[in-house]
């Protein structure tokens, strides 16, 4: 493997405290500093390597680990796995030799990977945009049919891409892979402005009708798993105070991203929609609801200081359903949301008052 440019230095983040912690909370959220240390993130280029159809790469018979999403003890679990599938249970295609190959999705970009492409996924190729021509882009099959990676890799006009069929590997000479921007989960301040930065001009439409409402509250109503139990008790509280009820999947990407834009006060579950702090105008707001007593699943407060979105949480009632991959439901205290709401409330209008 060889480096070929550096993309940003190690740097250490202290990010804000969430605007409503309780006192004793801060256990939950990295501790009292709220810091968290990036290491640095190089472009680099891998001779003669097997790239999988979920992006594993493999040079010499060993998993490159750096460019796998997921823990270290997911890997210790998976590892063996993921090489194994490589090696013997996929057809070996052999890539035009005279090509240079770029990887950007990883084992966790989909399908159904919402989060992971828009996070990791399209935070490396927003830093690569003005070289994709000297590329061919490695993507999924699946990337053909699924509007999220339709609409989006079409803003970066590529012109050079192959479809990596299911259970088909490549055998690359040449293949060009950035490390992740930042560990899945956490968030490059400078990358995810960018990012949201270009998504935003590729958007944004002032006039979107869909967005007009800015008290948002996204459902997974309509998510495989993952639910707010009480979710029709927390929806009748939170049209008290004229909130929008709105399933995400009911609307086009680019929809997706007027709402989020428009939003002032944004509340759902932890989940893949809450990705969309991503596009909210800085100093707007968002509460999470959080499984009781989580100090694993912090990628959406690290988000939101990142987006310079002002973070609440609510801790809720977990009822588990298995302990792998969150699968969990939880109930919302009403009380405690009616008094999440009000604070929401009163301190964006003070921001308002001071900003206007």
């Amino acid at each position: 493997m060889g480096i070929i440019k550096l993309i940003y230095p190690a740097l250490v983040v202290n990010r804000r405290a969430p605007a409503n912690l309780k006192q004793g909370d801060e256990i939950f959220f990295g501790g009292n500093l709220f810091q968290c240390t990036l290491p640095a993130s190089y472009l680099n280029c891998f001779q003669n390597v097997i790239v999988s159809d979920i992006g594993v790469v493999v040079k010499n018979f060993r998993l490159q680990k750096k460019l796998i999403a997921c823990y270290d003890e997911d890997f210790k679990k998976y590892a063996l796995r993921y090489l194994g599938k490589v090696l013997f249970r996929t057809k070996r295609i052999k890539t035009d030799n005279t090509k240079t190959y770029l990887l950007i999705f990883d084992n966790y970009s989909g399908p159904n990977g919402f989060f992971h492409w828009i996070s990791d996924g399209l935070s490396k190729l927003i830093e690569l945009k003005n070289d994709l021509d000297n590329y061919t882009l490695i993507v999924p099959e699946y990337f053909k049919n699924e509007k999220i990676y339709i609409d989006t890799i079409a803003f970066f006009n590529i012109k050079n891409r192959y479809y990596i069929k299911p259970n088909t590997s490549l055998k690359v000479e040449k293949l060009v892979v950035s490390d992740f921007i930042a560990p899945s989960g956490d968030f490059h301040p400078e990358n995810a402005i960018k990012l949201r930065d270009f998504i935003w001009q590729n958007c944004i439409d002032k006039n979107e009708s869909v967005s007009a409402n800015n008290r948002i509250y996204i459902s997974r109503s309509k998510a495989s798993r993952r639910f707010l139990i009480n979710e029709k008790e927390v929806e009748s509280l939170l049209k008290e105070y004229n909130f929008q009820i709105i399933n995400m999947e009911d609307y086009s990407f680019r929809e997706q991203v007027n709402i989020a834009y428009n939003a002032r006060l944004l509340v759902s579950m932890h989940g893949a929609a809450l990705t969309h702090i991503r596009f909210m105008k800085p100093e707007s707001c968002v509460l999470e609801f959080r499984k009781e007593n989580d100090s694993k699943n912090n990628c959406y407060f690290s988000l939101a200081d990142a987006m310079k979105v002002n973070y609440y949480y609510q801790f809720c009632k977990c009822h588990e359903i298995s302990n792998v991959a969150n699968n969990f439901d939880l109930t919302a205290d009403l009380n405690e949301l009616r008094k999440n709401i009000e604070l929401m409330i009163e301190n964006s209008s003070r921001k308002s008052t001071i900003t206007n």
